[in-house]
């Protein structure tokens, strides 16, 4: 049960930073689930105590591939470090 609330809040804490922070498509007023699709990748990452590099390079692999743009290096480092607050544990802390 705890994994399961755990997984619940990573999901809306990197949600919220793909929504205010990210946001490639650079609207307002974005349906909340706009990016949904690019959460979990980013939750295993993070749980996985992946290098930043590693983020950062599937952070400028989406929008290459999804958004059609290059991806700012600044900005993509401002998301990272949002990312990294949200504090994702890894696995064993939520068991």
């Amino acid at each position: 049960m705890r994994r399961r609330l755990e997984l619940r809040r990573w999901f809306a804490t990197v949600r919220r930073v793909l929504s205010e922070v990210w946001n490639p498509v650079g609207a307002a007023g974005l349906p909340e689930d706009e990016y949904d699709a690019y959460v979990w990748p980013l939750v295993r990452l993070l749980r996985e105590q992946a290098a930043d590099d590693t983020i950062l390079a599937h952070l400028r692999e989406t929008e290459r591939t999804y958004f059609d743009r290059e991806a700012d290096a600044a900005h993509l480092r401002v998301v990272l470090q949002a990312l990294r607050s949200a504090s994702i544990g890894s696995d064993e802390e939520c068991e």
